[in-house]
């Protein structure tokens, strides 16, 4: 009898110390994971933060003028993800696209628009760049456009996600004809 009894005791305890907790902790991970599935976060964060738009009026001693455009361009963004255990953050950098106007004496010399698509036009080469860069900034450069007989334009790319840039000189001459160099930084 004492040893039905002493085993009815051991038994006791077992079934008493099985709590559940194993299961009640695999079960909060499964959960968790069905959670994360069903409830992925999103958080879009842009470069620049808002639509933007900047004018440049420019009158050269040289009797050229220059009026520049620039707006964000949604279509030639990069973006970077990264995530974490329940967001995921997307950080898209818009490009630039500049709407240039060059005259000289009232007359019309250049109208174009400099994005990604003019620039591929007169070098295959961009159209690789568009997957890495961004274009940043189109700016007059105004000693290049006083020391030659055209007006030079600045065409800055940049790659935000490695933090490289790269800088070409838009040439356009007295008679409208345009070339891009890649200047060496």
């Amino acid at each position: 009898m004492k040893k039905i009894f002493l085993l009815l005791i051991i038994i006791s305890t077992c079934l008493a110390s099985c709590d559940g907790r194993q299961v009640y902790h695999n079960n909060d991970k499964k959960e968790a994971i069905k959670f994360k599935k069903k409830n992925q976060f999103e958080q879009f964060v842009y470069h620049p933060e808002s639509e933007a738009e900047v004018k440049i009026d420019t009158t050269m001693s040289n009797g050229y003028r220059v009026k520049l455009t620039a707006k964000t361009y949604e279509k030639d963004s990069i973006q970077q993800t990264h995530t974490d255990a329940v967001t995921t953050y997307k950080n898209i950098y818009r490009s630039f696209s500049t709407l240039a106007a060059i005259k000289k004496d009232n007359h019309t010399l250049f109208s174009k628009t400099i994005d990604f698509d003019y620039l591929s036009q007169l070098d295959y080469k961009f159209s690789i760049f568009r997957h890495e860069f961004i274009i940043s900034k189109v700016e007059v450069n105004q000693y290049k456009s006083i020391e030659n007989k055209g007006i030079t334009l600045n065409v800055l790319l940049s790659d935000p996600i490695n933090e490289k840039f790269k800088v070409f000189d838009l040439y356009i001459d007295e008679n409208g004809k345009e070339f891009i160099t890649e200047i060496n930084t």
